[in-house]
């Protein structure tokens, strides 16, 4: 399974759509699942006229009336809301992936709001939900956390302060760490998108940020011309779980 994640910058608009996806250069077909940040509503179920089978969208318009949320959609597995969905953590959104009705990972999908916009600070959000939908028995061993945290971290040791707030999970990006999915400007670049695994399905994920090259320390942004976020893919190996 192949999971995208993407923050588009302000809509996903036609042709940003189309831009999107035909720079993929994992390829539109390998992909199972998009979890998409700074779209809206409407942008994501007109995506069912398209062949998008699974289509599901979150926001709360809290915003300044923004009507900007994160969207999930797949043409290859089923995506739900779970039952337990604690809408105080702006946003980590919790859908079961399934296939033929049976559930192959939890999935999280991440666009981190600042305190003065809920009760807690960026990626706070995500650290906060784990531990809530832990307790409520959500989080199982095969869970997936991917999205845009807002960490905007520039370093190891702003990373590994996530890593060990998020018990139970692991970073799939180590060997991503220095190439930034944010950049602000072309000298102000950051880590903000990331992708975390349950400990036990961990190994079977790698991660990898689309549009960099070996050319510099982060690699040129072949992405700047529509938004300010790289994608990253997560590749989940088939195993027992997920096929």
């Amino acid at each position: 399974m192949k999971i995208v994640s993407w923050n588009c910058c302000n809509g996903f608009d036609k042709p940003k759509q189309s831009t999107f996806f035909s720079n993929l250069n994992c390829g539109l077909e390998d992909v199972d699942v998009f979890v998409v940040q700074e779209c809206r509503r409407e942008e994501i179920f007109a995506l069912r006229a398209e062949g998008w089978t699974s289509v599901n969208w979150h926001g709360d318009d809290l915003d300044d009336n923004s009507d900007l949320g994160v969207g999930v959609f797949s043409k290859k597995y089923e995506i739900d809301f779970t039952e337990e969905f604690n809408r105080n953590f702006r946003y980590v959104v919790p859908y079961v992936v399934s296939h033929d009705k049976i559930k192959k990972l939890t999935l999280l999908a991440v666009w981190t709001k600042s305190a003065d916009r809920g009760k807690y600070y960026y990626d706070r959000n995500v650290v906060k939900a784990v531990e809530y939908y832990n307790e409520k028995k959500l989080i199982d061993d095969c869970s997936i956390i991917i999205g845009d945290f807002n960490t905007f971290a520039k370093n190891d040791a702003e990373i590994m302060t996530l890593e060990e707030n998020l018990k139970g999970f692991c970073n799939c990006a180590k060997n991503s760490r220095l190439k930034h999915t944010y950049c602000h400007t072309e000298t102000n670049t950051g880590i903000d998108d990331f992708c975390f695994a349950s400990s036990k399905c961990a190994d079977m994920v790698t991660v990898e940020v689309l549009g960099l090259d070996n050319k510099s320390e982060y690699g040129k942004r072949q992405w700047m011309n529509i938004s300010d976020h790289c994608p990253i893919v997560a590749d989940i190996r088939a195993n027992s779980i997920i096929k």
